[in-house]
This record gives C-alpha cells, structure tokens and sequence, in this order.
C-alpha cells in the first residue's frame, strides 16, 4: 500500500500573465512529485492554483476595461496553459473563486469566530496594495515597501482581528522542536529571532466588494492572504490527507506561511503543516524581472530558446541554488546547456548508440536504479536541494564520459567490446532514470533508444547544441 504525500506551492496571484519567477516553484513540486512517485512508491497529492481575491485584482481589472470574474479567468487560463507546457503534472489547480474553497472559507472564519479568536476593532495602519499586508515603520525602507519600493496608504478601518499574539509560546516551542520544520535553517532562525520579539493581533477581514463574505458580518470580506491559505485545507480535507507534508514557497511569504498559518489551524481546531520551505529569488543580469525593464522571460519564451520543456525545467532547477538567490542570463543559460545537456548527456547518448548499433547489440532490458542511488538522491528531495541533486546527476555523467574515454570501446574487437558496451549501457540508463523526474520526456526519449529489440542509431540530437 502507497503512502500518502501532500505538498503545495504558493498559489500564484492572478493580477498579471506568467512568468519563470511563477513557474519555478511549480517545477520543484513537481520534481519532489516525480521522484517519490517513481522511487519512493508514494501516493503524491501535488496542490497549485491562483489567487484571485483582493485589491490588488479588483485594481487590475479595471485597468485591463473587463469585469473581475472575466479577468481573473484568462489570467488562470494562461497560469494553467503556463503549467501544462512546463509538464507540471499537479493534482489539482485550485482557484480561490473556485465554490468549494469559498464554502471552506465561510465554514473556517465561522470556527474563529465561536471558538473566540476573531473580534471587531478599530484599526489604523501602513498598508501596501502590492503586497496586500501591513507594515510598521520599522519594516519600511526610508518610508517604502522593501518590495514594490512604494509608499504604503494609511489604512483605516474597522475590522475583524485574529489573536495571533496569544499562540506566541506554541510558535516557539513547535518551530524551535522541528514539530513545524522550516527550511533552510538560516529562514527557521530568521522566524524565530522576529517571533521572540512580540507578536500583536492582525486584521483579517476588509470593507471590500471582492472577496469572501464573512458568515456573520456580510459588510465585510475575508483578507486576501488567510483566504489563499486556507485554499490548502480545501483541497487537504477534500481528500482526506490534512495536514500537508510540505509548503514550498518564497522567502517573501515565510512569515504568513509559518506564524499566522498555523495559528489560524490551531484556533480553528486543525492542526498545522509538517514543513516549509523558503526558496530564494533570482535576479535577470543583476536586475529584479519586471515588465517596465523588458526583462521578463515567459515559459514558452524560454522552451522556444532551449528546444524543450525537458531543458528549460533543468536549466531552472541547476543554475542556482534556490536555498539563496541567485542571477540568471543568456550567457550563461547557453553555456549550461552546451555543458551538461547538449554535451555530456545527448551526444553521449549518440556515441554509445552508434558504436552499440554497430556492434548489433540487441534486447537491452531497463536495468533497476540501485537502492543505494536512490537514498543518496532521497535527502535532497526531503530538504528540497534539487539544485544538489542535478549536480549530483552532472557529476556522474561526468565520470561516465570519462569512464567512456578510458575504456576507448571503438578500439576494441568482438566480445570483449560488446561487453563494454552493455556495461556502459546500464550505467548511463540508471543515471538517465534518475534524470527522469526533472526531465520526464527527454528521458523517456533517451531510453527509447537503447530499450528495444534493436539500438537504434540517433539521426536528430537529443539537444541540439545552441550557438547564441
């Protein structure tokens, strides 16, 4: 019997088109979906979807000229079209207008409210639309949003406010036991030295038009962000799989996804996620993507220039770690292909297939990933260092086409050169099994042509090598 496994991206807020600052965070999921799949022989229940609530898209469409519900829809249409030419193989793409999460919504607001974590007061505040938070003073930058690098309004209201500061002590004490595990650990530190500053109640309701009305005050609706939370626990209890094992998210959201979520579970009688991870961000030739500098690239835009879904998924995945930020450009986006791609795995693959061929090796049967490959690879999938584990597969393509060269298969005769071959063979069919999980089609495509009656010879490159 499989084991269940529940992890989630951050849904994706629908207030403009996609881009590979979305997509990356869907590509990881998917490659810890892939692998424990495939070699952990785990049920995987995989959560994306977009984030269709609040200001920020009420202002968006306006000024795209169409009604909300119609902008909301194309932008979740290109979110899910973003994904599906990425081959992320997710289980369900939730969107927050979606029925079933606005009846979880009503239902979890209205467990605050009788179990009394929810109550109505005044609040004033700095508030930024981008962000769709508060901040305070100290948070500010010379008065901006560290984010969007704006002035945040001064919001005043009356609203509904959680009592978050009365889970203080169980923050603490879950976070600093791994009970809620936070990775990297440079994040767990960075929430708990802001924790054992103090926390204070938060507001968690709006005067608004769009959004989730709450089940006992219809002038108001729920906040957009314990809205997008709790679309995790829609679909988690749907399929009676609460809690999730894993939250992957960006580092910008840590604070919502680690303090206020599970405070939010806790006062509603639920209990909170295993895990989170932060990834960092990553930069295009030193500057933030944005669609003022021109320097946005899509995901079809990046599978144009590399040829394949396959390539630009480990293009993503290998040319940083995402534990850190890190900068992509052109440059070296081709070098990286040339190297690994191109180079050590695809005109490999056209060597040995012609010299096999040659040799009229025949009935190459799928050799078994040993067990030992696969614990090695396992605790970079648990820690969520995918970026490890393609150097991991770099390094032992590296040893092949040494090995390759070494053994110098051309130069042999007979039996002796068969049995080379099929050596070879093997061992760069398990290094391409492993490959499988970041690179679902090329893999297959590799094996296709050893794992046949006969080795076919390759007319057309597995990566065609790119001169930018």
């Amino acid at each position: 019997m499989k084991n269940n496994y529940f992890l989630t991206t951050a849904i994706s807020y629908a207030n403009g088109s996609p881009h590979i600052g979305h997509i990356t965070e869907a590509v990881i999921a998917d490659v810890i979906t892939r692998f424990r799949t495939k070699f952990l022989n785990e049920k995987v229940f995989f959560l994306t979807g977009t984030d269709e609530h609040g200001v920020k898209i009420k202002e968006a469409a306006e000024k795209s000229g169409e009604d909300i519900q119609s902008f909301v829809d194309k932008i979740s249409d290109e979110f899910k079209v973003a994904w599906g030419e990425m081959d992320i193989d997710y289980s369900r793409f939730i969107r927050t207008t979606d029925k079933d999460h606005e009846e979880k919504v009503i239902e979890f607001y209205k467990k605050l409210h009788e179990n009394g974590y929810i109550d109505k007061r005044p609040y004033e505040g700095l508030y930024c639309v981008g962000c769709e938070k508060f901040y305070s003073e100290e948070e500010l930058v010379e008065g901006l949003c560290p984010d969007h690098q704006k002035p945040p309004i001064n919001y005043k209201e009356e609203n509904y406010f959680f009592k978050l500061s009365s889970f203080e002590e169980r923050l603490i004490k879950e976070i600093e036991n791994d009970d809620i595990t936070i990775l990297p650990d440079t994040k767990k530190n960075e929430i708990l030295g802001k924790l054992k500053k103090g926390l204070e109640d938060i507001s968690v309701s709006r005067k608004l038009d769009w959004g989730i009305k709450l089940p006992f005050d219809d002038s108001q609706v729920a906040y957009v962000w314990v809205d997008a939370l709790i679309n995790y626990l829609t679909y988690g209890e749907s399929e009676n799989i609460w809690p999730a094992n894993l939250h992957i998210i960006g580092k910008d959201i840590l604070w919502f996804h680690t303090v206020i979520w599970p405070a939010l579970l806790w006062a509603a009688g639920y209990v909170a996620p295993k895990s989170v991870y932060a990834h960092g961000f990553f930069t295009i030739e030193g500057k933030k993507i944005s669609k003022s500098l021109g320097n946005v690239i899509t995901p079809s835009e990046m599978i144009t220039k590399l040829g394949s879904s396959d390539a630009a998924r480990f293009i993503l995945l290998s040319s940083f770690s995402l534990r850190n930020d890190g900068d992509f450009s052109w440059e070296k986006i081709y070098e990286k292909y040339n190297n690994v791609l191109a180079n050590s795995l695809g005109n490999f693959a056209s060597r040995l297939a012609k010299l096999s061929n040659d040799s009229q090796i025949t009935n190459i049967e799928l050799p078994e990933v040993d067990k030992l490959e696969i614990n090695r690879l396992k605790k970079y999938i648990e820690t969520q260092d995918i970026f490890a584990y393609c150097e991991y597969l770099e390094t032992a393509m590296s040893e092949l086409n040494l090995e390759f060269d070494q053994q110098a298969p051309w130069k042999k005769e007979g039996e002796g050169k068969k049995q080379t071959l099929l050596l070879l063979i093997t061992k760069y069919l398990k290094i391409v099994l492993l490959f499988e999980p970041i690179m679902p089609n090329k893999s297959k495509e590799i094996i296709s042509v050893f794992v046949n009656t006969e080795i076919k010879p390759i007319t057309n490159p597995i990566f065609l090598r790119i001169i930018s």
